[in-house]
């Protein structure tokens, strides 16, 4: 049997393999004469790569806009606890002069542009719906720009940033790997108004796949786009002290996994994937005048749509999806000195997606030239 390429699992039959199906095998005798029964049970694991390495995609996307993307709104937001940029305005405006005043520590939305890196890293498995449960690791680092706040007459602030990221990922699953490689470029606006924030992101990206599978290594690549838009508000608790943050993210993701012919000789298509997330999320932090922000969060994250459509050569193969799952953590923002600040952040996945995303990030306001008043000092002047 192992001659003619349909590959036993094990000296004495249970499962064989032909270039799309799985078989159970049966060796049976009949007047002293033996023969194989072969009963099709399900598709060859090598076949399913190309819809597994989509929906990887997908969820790292999902992953670059719910956590990482929003870098603007996640650590200005965090930092409106103990006052406001009006509040401060307003109360320094007769004893300090403005230039000052964008730059003293108790206004704590920047008036500078600055730079920001981000790397990250997922351990997680993927069960996914009609498919085979996916293990891995997906990684990846950004590097990103905000600009100056846009003032406009309506009170309204806005930042716009920009960013380019590198992502890889190495998953298995059933004795197929699949290592990915690739980058991504992006763009955020973000508004806000007192207590309020919405912001929309925008990235495209493309990466370079390798499938390894029992017949050889094979050679795809994808491409993908995201959209998504945040909106949130802070509620403050013992003059801003504690904040609790709701907050809602709608997103769009699309991947799509080029077709290729397989080292089996069989040939792989499929669809785009169009994945729409909703994720109602709430954040509860402390916000300290030392300049530490810990916090917790916790998203639901709802996927719809989001199913693939592949065929091997002209067998169409099941539907896959990702199923809803739940994510929360702990982090800690510190603002080191008026230009620098840094974070740490922990984030468990359980359901659809089940593991742990572990990220930093740092981040430098470049000066403008005036040296900011320290807060003791504006305290002593006020």
């Amino acid at each position: 049997v192992n001659k003619v390429g349909l590959g036993i699992d094990n000296e004495y039959q249970s499962a064989a393999y032909s270039p799309i199906y799985k078989y159970n095998v049966n060796y049976k005798t009949n007047d002293n004469e033996g023969f194989f029964e072969f009963d099709k049970v399900d598709y060859n694991p090598a076949v399913y790569a190309q819809p597994a390495t989509t929906l990887v995609h997908v969820a790292q996307m999902n992953n670059v806009v719910s956590n990482y993307s929003f870098h603007h709104v996640d650590t200005t937001m965090t930092a409106r606890g103990l006052s406001s940029k009006g509040d401060n305005k307003y109360a320094l405006n007769d004893v300090v002069s403005s230039d000052v005043n964008t730059n003293n520590p108790l206004h704590l939305e920047p008036d500078n542009a600055g730079v920001w890196f981000k790397p990250y890293v997922t351990f997680e498995n993927m069960g996914l719906k009609n498919g085979p449960k996916v293990n891995g690791v997906t990684y990846g680092a950004m590097i990103g720009y905000d600009s100056k706040p846009i003032s406009m007459k309506n009170g309204m602030d806005g930042v716009v940033s920009g960013y380019i990221g590198y992502n890889g990922s190495n998953m298995h699953y059933s004795g197929n790997d699949i290592n990915s490689n690739g980058g991504l470029l992006g763009a955020t606006y973000s508004l806000y108004k007192g207590d309020f924030f919405n912001a929309t992101t925008v990235a495209v990206g493309m990466s370079g796949d390798q499938i390894k599978t029992q017949y050889g290594t094979d050679t795809t690549g994808t491409f993908y786009t995201a959209v998504g838009n945040k909106t949130g508000y802070n509620i403050k608790f013992k003059d801003g002290l504690f904040v609790l943050q709701p907050s809602l993210l709608l997103s769009y993701t699309m991947a799509d996994t080029f077709n290729y012919t397989n080292s089996a000789g069989v040939r792989i298509s499929s669809k785009p994937v169009h994945s729409m997330q909703i994720s109602p999320g709430v954040k509860f932090y402390m916000n300290t005048e030392s300049g530490w922000k810990p916090y917790i969060g916790v998203n639901m994250m709802w996927n719809l749509m989001g199913q693939t459509h592949a065929h091997a050569d002209n067998v169409a193969l099941p539907s896959m999806s990702i199923k809803p799952y739940v994510q929360y953590g702990i982090g800690i923002q510190k603002d080191m000195n008026d230009n620098f600040s840094a974070y740490l952040q922990a984030m468990v996945q359980n359901g659809g997606r089940n593991g742990v995303s572990l990220s930093s990030g740092m981040k430098y306001l470049f000066s403008n030239g005036v040296q900011p008043q320290k807060s003791h000092d504006i305290h002593k002047t006020l």
